[in-house]
């Protein structure tokens, strides 16, 4: 663990000092959330003018419901695509031989190794929605909080697993560009609650593509309206998820063929 942390602290140490370099990006990836989190408040408000509920859920519960999007959409863009995302250039120039031979996880390190500080104005827009909606559904509860940290967790995993499956493949695949497009495209979906699709693609967003557990378990719990069979199986689908990334990325580490051969 003691290792894990200095690690941590040594990668984000110096990607705080490189953005600390940059401080205008700040400022802009703050205006930059407001308005991005502001056009997708104004299309939920706009849908509510017109109804009482989405697929059953209220204005405050699917507010609720969108403000952990946000949080997973900026830990996609602004996390995972700084560093797993990175995998065919790290591959391309030969990086990754030397992240090889250090004595840490190569994929952890991979997964890490850069947290920008720029993308905190947008966490920080996420968790104020999140808890607004939250006390104005009254759940906002030391209780709930604490559930609340458990099933975004479990999100939070699940998004990293199936993105690191993706990247994994940067190991045969040149470009992989169109594979986080994809993501991103799929991802939209997870703004809305799932009772508010038809049925055969609820069963395609819980089954097939977890997104249901991705944002719509997260809400729930924020809501007090959780499933006890979502709540069990959420953390099943996220402990799967990174099993099978792991060993995805074991597999492929067994046919890489280094830069330097």
């Amino acid at each position: 663990m003691m290792r894990l942390l200095n690690l941590v602290r040594a990668f984000w140490g110096n990607s705080l000092a490189l953005d600390l370099e940059y401080r205008v990006d700040f400022l802009v990836s703050a205006v930059t959330a407001i308005l991005s989190s502001g056009a997708g408040l104004l299309v939920l408000h706009v849908m509510f003018s017109f109804s009482q509920s989405l697929g059953g859920w209220t204005f405050h519960q699917a507010l609720a419901l969108y403000g952990i999007y946000l949080l997973l959409e900026e830990f996609a863009s602004g996390f995972l695509t700084y560093n797993m995302g990175e995998m065919p250039e790290l591959i391309r120039r030969g990086d990754l031989d030397f992240i090889l031979l250090k004595p840490a996880s190569s994929q952890l390190q991979v997964s890490i190794r850069h947290f920008r500080v720029v993308g905190l104005p947008a966490y920080l827009l996420a968790f104020g929605i999140l808890f607004y909606a939250m006390a104005e559904m009254g759940s906002l509860t030391p209780l709930n909080v604490l559930v609340l940290i458990g099933f975004l967790g479990c999100a939070i995993l699940t998004v990293y697993a199936i993105w690191a499956l993706l990247h994994t493949l940067a190991f045969w695949l040149v470009r992989i560009e169109n594979l986080s497009q994809i993501f991103f495209a799929v991802f939209k979906v997870a703004r809305f609650p799932i009772g508010a699709f038809p049925g055969p693609m609820q069963v395609v967003f819980t089954v097939v593509i977890p997104i249901a557990f991705m944002t719509t378990v997260p809400a729930s719990a924020a809501a007090g309206i959780l499933d006890w069979r979502y709540a069990l199986a959420a953390p099943l689908i996220a402990l799967i998820g990174l099993w099978l990334s792991h060993r995805f990325w074991q597999f492929a580490l067994k046919h890489y063929t280094s830069a330097s051969s």
